[in-house]
């Protein structure tokens, strides 16, 4: 496993200095992990983004973006947490994809953040198996940012 951390510009002094395209409005990127984790059956990309307002996870066994899921945290009220998962793009009856969506903003509304999750999922056939989404939640969860 690879695992590689950065921190990057949070200003339009900063953005400059590294090229972004457009100085007045550069993408505010707080922090970032990147993650290969291969396995002798396939290779998982896994790529954790922290923004000013979201957190974005990309998980991919293909190299593309696949499904496009937004989590949130809700509220609080007097029988606990409530949390919301919509599918933005892609396919919208994939249980594993929700179920990762609900367990990584369920994990960060625990530690106190209120960022929104942007998640993009592509997986293989064997990454829609239980034991690799396990894992795949393992990975991320020990590399979390948030």
């Amino acid at each position: 496993m690879n695992v590689s951390t950065a921190e990057f510009a949070s200003n339009a002094n900063d953005a400059e200095e590294q090229n972004y395209s457009d100085p007045g409005h550069p993408v505010h990127t707080l922090r970032q992990v990147t993650i290969e984790v291969g396995t002798e059956r396939t290779s998982t990309s896994i790529l954790i983004q922290a923004f000013s307002d979201h957190i974005l996870l990309l998980v991919s066994q293909t190299g593309k973006l696949g499904t496009i899921v937004r989590a949130d945290h809700d509220s609080v009220g007097e029988r606990g947490d409530t949390f919301s998962v919509e599918t933005l793009l892609g396919i919208r009856d994939d249980d594993w994809i929700e179920l990762l969506a609900r367990q990584v903003i369920q994990d960060m509304a625990s530690r106190g953040t209120d960022l929104s999750l942007v998640l993009c999922v592509s997986l293989t056939r064997a990454g829609h198996e239980d034991r690799a989404i396990r894992d795949i939640l393992g990975h991320v969860l020990a590399n979390r940012i948030w």
